[in-house]
């Protein structure tokens, strides 16, 4: 994509995403998809978090020397907490089940992560549009 198409892009979204903050985490996880597109990030979501262990954040995004860990929630969502062995929790089928080792949870996972050095981890919620723009974009192309 050209400079000047992917400025355009990029304004198009900075301005018409000042986000409706009801929208949801999926559609909200696609437009953060479509900016890491448009400012050059490798990025990679777990589609079936149910074969994945829980709480490690929604995306990971790479463009060198950067590495982010990206969890999106909806303006009202919760970071989940992890579970202790003998924990009784509820799939998602409705049946319950006995927690045998610890499993952590997002706040577990973001803790862990920002201990890192060089690793960057961020929670964004809708609201946040205007920041994980400038975030994302790190100055490249010009939005104003």
């Amino acid at each position: 994509m050209r400079p000047r198409a992917m400025a355009t892009d990029l304004k198009r979204i900075y301005v018409a995403r000042s986000l409706d903050e009801a929208i949801s985490e999926a559609a909200f996880q696609m437009q953060v998809e479509e900016l890491l597109d448009l400012t050059g990030w490798l990025h990679h979501h777990a589609h079936d978090s149910r074969r994945s262990d829980s709480g490690l954040p929604d995306l990971i995004a790479v463009r060198p020397p950067r590495a982010l860990f990206l969890e999106l929630k909806t303006q009202r969502g919760r970071l989940r907490k992890g579970h202790q062995p003998g924990d009784i929790v509820r799939r998602p089928d409705g049946t319950r089940r006995v927690v045998r080792r610890f499993e952590p949870g997002q706040v577990e996972w973001i803790e862990a992560l920002r201990a890192c050095p060089g690793v960057e981890t961020w929670v964004f919620r809708p609201s946040d549009w205007p920041r994980i723009v400038e975030i994302l974009n790190d100055g490249r192309i010009a939005v104003d």
